[in-house]
């Protein structure tokens, strides 16, 4: 993705890659630098040096502990400005069901033909949009897996709805 780009723009394009909807707030989040997470640390309790939230939301306001974090906004915010200093960050999405994702940047393409984000590699099922976290993502695959069980028709139907369109790599990046 080109470093010019936002985080706005980072935001969407995972949105789209997971079939997802755009539905909740979000928030990426930048650890220090020199933060070594013990094995097994969820994401969540890294400590937080700058926090990206989601535009100008003023629900999003009194949340925002400006005494604590530095406060960027996702659509002001470029990814070079934030990448130049720091090789990772967290993006959060739904903290309801609280998706959390490690972002790090591995290589920057200098003179690159390809300015929109691109999809490398995929595995697996895309969770539904409000399909509950990762507990309502195993349950839900535990139901869907079997069609014996008394919630399968419910849970398919309801799946219909939510759940994106199983698409190729070739397809998301088109």
């Amino acid at each position: 993705m080109n470093a010019r780009r936002t985080f706005e723009e980072l935001h969407m394009a995972i949105q789209y890659t997971f079939g997802w909807f755009g539905y909740h707030l979000h928030e990426f989040s930048v650890v220090d630098q020199n933060y070594k997470a013990e094995e097994g640390t969820p994401l969540y309790a890294y400590p937080k040096k700058i926090r990206i939230v989601d535009g100008e939301d003023p629900e999003v306001e009194q949340f925002l502990e400006r005494d604590r974090y530095e406060v960027k906004y996702d659509t002001k915010t470029s990814l070079r400005g934030i990448f130049q200093e720091t090789d990772r960050c967290i993006y959060t999405y739904d903290f309801g069901d609280n998706w959390e994702h490690e972002i790090i940047l591995e290589k920057v393409e200098r003179n690159s033909h390809n300015r929109i984000p691109y999809l490398l590699e995929q595995k697996g099922e895309r969770p539904p949009e409000d399909v509950g976290g990762e507990g309502g993502f195993e349950e839900y695959m535990r139901i869907v897996s079997d069609p014996e069980n008394p919630e399968y028709e419910f849970m398919v139907q309801w799946s219909e709805n939510t759940r994106a369109d199983q698409r190729t790599i070739e397809e998301i990046n088109r």
